[in-house]
């Protein structure tokens, strides 16, 4: 059994690999090594006013956060995504990608 944290739980990703150890550890590496850069680019990308990669990169965070169990920020996801796809900005979007960015920091940092 893998260990919990506080942000995450990994009983999706448990299902999905039909507890598969070796498979387990290497979608943990892949999130752990990728997901702080796609949240880095997020930030990026709306401090840059490029809303559609903003919405792109939580998009694309959204199935790790599926599979990791990161059930915490899976409406900001969304939110973002949403903004994103209408080229909308909106007063929230700072504190919502602020918060994405602490949650996957630290689940990286549970999971390492």
């Amino acid at each position: 059994m893998l260990r919990e944290g506080t942000y995450h739980n990994l009983a999706a990703l448990q299902t999905v690999t039909e507890g598969d150890a070796e498979f387990e550890a290497i979608l943990i590496t892949t999130f752990v090594n990728e997901a702080p850069g796609i949240v880095e680019s997020m930030e990026s990308a709306y401090n840059d006013g490029d809303l559609e990669t903003t919405g792109r990169q939580a998009h694309s965070l959204k199935p790790n956060a599926q599979m990791f169990g990161i059930d915490s920020i899976h409406e900001d996801l969304l939110f973002i995504e949403g903004c994103g796809k209408e080229d909308r900005d909106d007063d929230q979007l700072p504190a919502l990608i602020q918060r994405v960015k602490n949650v996957v920091l630290q689940v990286v940092k549970e999971l390492s």
